[in-house]
């Protein structure tokens, strides 16, 4: 008879770490666990038993961590790039001669399990230049939602974002705080097809791996793409005075008809009423109602009357409202879309008495 040593973790581990952050997992627990040991994260499905189940190769390092340091604290490299989930691990100890513990099949001993908080993937949302823009993340069944930052990428990509991540570019207030619901008060954006929504976890009680969110590296978890329905910026048009003045085409991103622009001579669109900032006395100039947006050939157009372009010639600023109803007053009109040039015409040239030849005098 004899004594049978068994070393290696104990099973029925229960982790918890989030989305968007390497994944580190401290205190498994155990006997002679030892310092380049590895775990697996695997998925539950089809299979969940160690040896047979598949690598969950979006935790990073195809599944498969970095050697421990200590037997006891795993690293995987890259960032979970998943939505909240529940994921296996298995545990492995290099032999020579019978594994290298680089494959999913080298990895036989059950430890327990990760839960992944984070939300759902693939969010599609729309706002408009102009407006409010709300935003409602929802999360996978069985996953509690936890507090983080959403900002929206200057790009596509969160990955490739860079500091302007950070700021949330166009969305007054930058980043805003939440766990489903977010709310940016203006988007003071261009039109654009996809800008990525980046999701940051800040770092909650009693759960590891939240961050302070101050860094492009930590918002590189994309959970969808926002379209931004409005005008592109930097336009540049040409009316003359005391004419009728028709501003098109207005470039765009899923443009309609029925929104207004606006000329002034202000300093910025603030969108007041009255005489332009800046010691110039001229007054706003609102335009009709846009048109022909469905117009292949003639595009967005704000018409503005001649009874309204008499006006000093000069460079004026365009300023856009997308609601339904522009005050002017409310500060409806807070974007910036480029400017207008109004010119006035040579003074009308006085006929002038020709004296007549003396050989076809009148007789």
């Amino acid at each position: 008879t004899g004594t049978l040593r068994l070393s290696g973790p104990l099973a029925g581990h229960r982790f918890v770490a989030v989305a968007g952050r390497p994944l580190r997992l401290e205190g498994l627990r155990g006997v002679e666990l030892r310092a380049g040991d590895f775990l697996l994260a695997t998925s539950l499905r089809p299979h969940s038993r160690c040896g047979v189940a598949s690598a969950a190769r979006a935790l990073g390092g195809e599944g498969i961590s970095y050697p421990s340091m200590d037997g006891t604290t795993f690293v995987w490299p890259g960032f979970l790039a998943v939505e909240g989930e529940t994921f296996g691990l298995c545990w492995c100890r290099m032999a020579e001669g019978v594994t290298d513990c680089r494959h999913a099949q080298d990895f036989l001993v059950p430890v327990g399990e990760v839960l992944i908080q984070g939300p759902s993937l693939d969010h599609r949302f729309s706002c408009r230049s102009g407006d409010p823009c709300l935003v409602n993340l929802t999360w996978p069944s069985g996953v509690f939602s936890v507090d983080g930052l959403l900002s929206v990428a200057p790009g596509s990509s969160c990955r490739d974002a860079g500091p302007g991540v950070v700021d949330a570019p166009g969305f007054d207030g930058g980043p805003v705080a939440g766990s489903e619901v977010f709310e940016w008060p203006v988007v003071l954006a261009e039109g654009a097809e996809a800008r990525a929504l980046c999701w940051c976890a800040l770092s909650p009680t009693g759960l590891g791996g939240g961050g302070n969110c101050t860094t492009s590296e930590e918002f590189v978890h994309q959970v969808g793409l926002m379209e931004i329905k409005g005008p592109s910026l930097g336009q540049r048009f040409k009316c003359e005075a005391e004419q009728p003045c028709d501003v098109a085409p207005i470039r765009g991103v899923g443009l309609e008809n029925g929104f207004s622009v606006l000329f002034s001579a202000q300093s910025s669109c603030v969108g007041g009423a009255g005489s332009g900032g800046g010691g110039s006395d001229v007054e706003d100039v609102v335009a009709s109602p846009a048109l022909n947006c469905g117009a292949y050939f003639k595009g967005c157009t704000a018409a503005f009357p001649w009874q309204v372009m008499n006006v000093p010639a000069g460079d004026y600023r365009l300023c856009w409202c997308g609601l339904g109803t522009c005050n002017v007053t409310a500060g409806d009109y807070v974007l910036e879309i480029g400017r207008l040039r109004v010119t006035r015409g040579p003074r009308p040239k006085v006929a002038l008495g020709v004296a007549q030849s003396p050989g076809f005098a009148e007789r």
